[in-house]
């Protein structure tokens, strides 16, 4: 154990030092919440070079802070975690407001158009009951009327009188 602890010791300086830059980089970049990283980061590397310095024998205080240093380091990252999960949970929010607003939206283009096509197709068929030429009734119109009215009761003496003209000769012009 006593062999390999200096190797080891010496990999945990390295491995601060590589954390210490990778932090200080994002501070410099302006990171969100890179301060709060270093920070952290750097009281976990003071404790374990305290812890570093107390094991060799250079301080002699019976004192071993790496626990407290990862303690600090853990908290650190929760609050992190916790604010970006509050951010995150009020754009879903803002989101799902935006997404509701737009169905509404949706949902009166389609009652608009729904009622501008039944109006059109209440045209179409006006239209299609008429002759264009002569603007009487035509075939179909006369067939429907007349299923209508054998398909009401009738009151006792009452009288369905109706007429049918061809005009032919009004197709060849």
């Amino acid at each position: 154990f006593s062999l390999w602890l200096p190797i080891f010791q010496l990999y945990l300086a390295l491995g601060t030092g590589c954390g210490i830059y990778v932090f200080s980089r994002a501070v410099i970049e302006k990171r969100q919440h890179a301060r709060a990283f270093l920070f952290g980061f750097l009281v976990l590397a003071l404790a374990i070079f305290n812890d570093i310095l107390v094991s060799t024998g250079v301080l002699r205080t019976p004192i071993v802070l790496a626990g407290a240093g990862l303690f600090c380091f853990i908290l650190i990252q929760a609050y992190v975690l916790s604010s970006r999960s509050a951010r995150s949970l009020a754009s879903v929010e803002r989101l799902s407001l935006e997404l509701e607003a737009y169905s509404n939206r949706l949902e009166e283009k389609v009652s608009e158009r729904t009622q501008e096509s039944a109006l059109a197709n209440r045209k179409l068929e006006r239209l299609a009951a008429v002759d264009g030429l002569t603007q009487l009734a035509n075939r179909p119109l006369f067939d429907e009327t007349i299923e209508q009215e054998w398909a009401q009761p009738s009151p006792p003496r009452r009288t369905v009188g109706f007429g049918h003209v061809r005009y032919r000769f009004l197709q060849a012009l």
